[in-house]
């Protein structure tokens, strides 16, 4: 992330695509992202700033600059994920010229694994399953065949 980013803003919501596996495109990608920051932003009655969107080596991508308090967004942007059946799938980063703020700084619980439920970091560390397991319900998801 760009420090000029906070030159003109008071934290950032970068939204991404969190897939498992390659490619990192899917179908629809990009305005399921601007789906997202739009209905968070709604959520709040917040305005954006500026928005930086495109497509790199991890996928697709948008930046929104902001002002606001950063808990509140944090907590819609989590709300967002665990709402939308597909937003599991979503990286949605609150960063502020602090750093980013995580779940726990908020005391909400880790994201969940998407096979077995169990908190993602500690079964992506024990390698708990076959990296296509992942993509093939990753997949299933996005496709709306399974709850969120």
């Amino acid at each position: 992330l760009r420090e000029d980013l906070f030159l003109r803003g008071d934290l950032v919501l970068q939204c991404g695509i969190n897939l498992p596996g390659l490619p990192k495109r899917l179908p629809g990608d990009e305005a399921r992202l601007e789906e997202a920051g739009r209905g968070i932003l709604e959520a709040l009655g917040w305005a954006v700033r500026e928005v930086r969107s495109g497509v790199d080596e991890a996928g697709a991508y948008r930046t929104l600059l902001l002002r606001g308090d950063p808990r509140a967004l944090k907590r819609a942007a989590v709300d967002w994920e665990e709402r939308t059946p597909w937003g599991r799938l979503l990286d949605l980063d609150v960063v502020t010229p602090g750093g980013a703020l995580s779940r726990s700084d908020l005391g909400l619980p880790p994201r969940r694994c998407l096979v077995c439920l169990r908190e993602a970091k500690a079964c992506a560390r024990l390698r708990g399953h076959r990296p296509e397991a992942l993509r093939r319900r990753a997949l299933l998801l996005w496709r709306g065949l399974l709850p969120g």
